[in-house]
């Protein structure tokens, strides 16, 4: 058994860091919550290509209670991903030399905040053009 980490990006703006044997990919089911999964790669010439793999639930849009993962409003332009993902979002890291998947490295985690949860304080405002 060979383990690999990553973090599992939830629609409710959650985020915890699970563990897989990169050998049973069934298990990525699992943590996806979904039958068939399929993966979206950052874009072509993204500086995060190759070092990042991102999968999700490939019936993902297809679902009538599905909803939009608000973490796709950092994945997507950070991996310069030009749709909304939509259910659970699982980073992992790239492939090695053999094409295995790797451990999530701390510098794309970095990338991320800690949640997208809105806290208590949250405010938001709108601007009216017709104001100024």
């Amino acid at each position: 058994m060979s383990d690999v980490k990553g973090i599992v990006l939830r629609p409710n703006g959650e985020r915890e860091w699970f563990t897989m044997d990169k050998e049973d990919w069934q298990e990525l089911d699992r943590v996806l919550g979904c039958r068939v999964f399929t993966s979206v790669s950052p874009f072509a010439g993204n500086e995060h290509q190759g070092r990042v793999s991102i999968f999700v639930d490939d019936e993902g849009l297809l679902h009538p209670d599905s909803v939009g993962n608000i973490w796709s409003c950092v994945i997507c332009p950070l991996f310069e991903i030009p749709q909304v993902l939509f259910g659970n979002i699982v980073l992992l890291g790239g492939s090695d030399s053999v094409g295995d998947v790797t451990d999530l490295q701390g510098d794309i985690v970095n990338l991320l905040p800690p949640s997208m949860r809105p806290s208590p304080e949250l405010q938001i405002t709108f601007e009216n053009a017709e104001d100024e």
